[in-house]
């Protein structure tokens, strides 16, 4: 049986719209469950782009939930 693991990603700015969040979307057995981000013009597109992806505002939020199996940190 394959495993579906859950995604968190922090940081959806240039790396992680381009390069991660795609890269997770595009694999078998990732999804993408929630995203961090606080501008704007990024929440907005991650929107579009993930609707099924929640999005927050604070790390803490994705690294302390049960159901994220994987954390990828996009952020300077």
């Amino acid at each position: 049986m394959n495993k579906r693991y859950n995604v968190g990603l922090i940081g959806y700015g240039i790396a992680g719209q381009l390069f991660h969040a795609p890269l997770i979307n595009c694999v078998d057995g990732l999804n993408l469950l929630k995203i961090r981000e606080t501008k704007a013009p990024n929440i907005q597109l991650a929107r579009s782009r993930y609707p099924h992806a929640e999005i927050v505002d604070n790390s803490e939020s994705i690294i302390s939930d049960d159901a994220i199996d994987l954390v990828v940190i996009a952020t300077p």
